[in-house]
């Protein structure tokens, strides 16, 4: 009987020494894994991070687009309505539509739209937001400031039209984030004035 208890102990001592080394081995592994855990949270974070950012300046080139393609729609209605060409005139971070207007010495000349208000100047409000405009399968050179009366003080000066009858001038204009690699939205007017916002050229 006294054999048994000192085996009992025995057994004892040898699962309590075991369950000791298994607990040591288990805090070890579970550090580890602990370790791992919160390096693959971060990774995750990160990518996570740069794919919000990423889709924030998509969604903000996509604002844009839309808001000109609404503008050009309105343009255009406005061209047919009154019976006048409207001239489209972009630059690099602003846009504005103009119309063929007599001046006091009996000459014309194009004069910025301020009414509707939707159609006058406008700058875009990111400044990091560039404009690309390519007419004819051809990129064209854009004016950083102060291009709109540059580009208006000769009759025959507008790139893009709008005729009265609603033909366009076919062309497509970019919304790039320059520092946002393959992030953009284009907007491209058919000569009928079909207007389609895409996501690449």
């Amino acid at each position: 009987m006294l054999t048994g208890v000192k085996a009992a102990k025995e057994l004892m001592r040898k699962s309590a020494a075991e369950i000791d080394v298994a607990r040591s081995r288990m805090g070890g592994v579970t550090l580890l894994e602990l370790l791992v855990v919160i390096t693959i949270l971060g990774i995750l974070a990160t990518v996570s991070f740069s794919q919000l950012r990423v889709d924030q300046s998509a969604l903000a080139l996509e604002n844009e687009a839309e808001r000109f393609a609404a503008r050009i729609a309105l343009a255009r209605d406005e061209a047919m309505i009154v019976g006048q060409p409207l001239a489209v005139i972009i630059e690099t971070q602003r846009y504005g539509f103009a119309r063929l207007m007599q001046t006091q010495a009996d000459g014309l000349e194009w004069l910025p739209v301020e009414r509707p208000r939707a159609l006058s100047l406008y700058g875009l409000p990111d400044e990091r937001i560039k404009l690309v405009l390519w007419i004819g399968g051809e990129r064209q050179s854009l004016i950083d400031a102060d291009g709109l009366s540059g580009e208006l003080n000769v009759v025959d000066s507008p790139r893009v039209r709008i005729t009265p009858v609603g033909d366009l001038t076919p062309f497509k204009l970019g919304f790039r984030r320059p520092e946002a690699t393959g992030v953009e939205r284009w907007v491209s007017v058919s000569q009928r004035g079909d207007i389609d916002v895409t996501g690449g050229q």
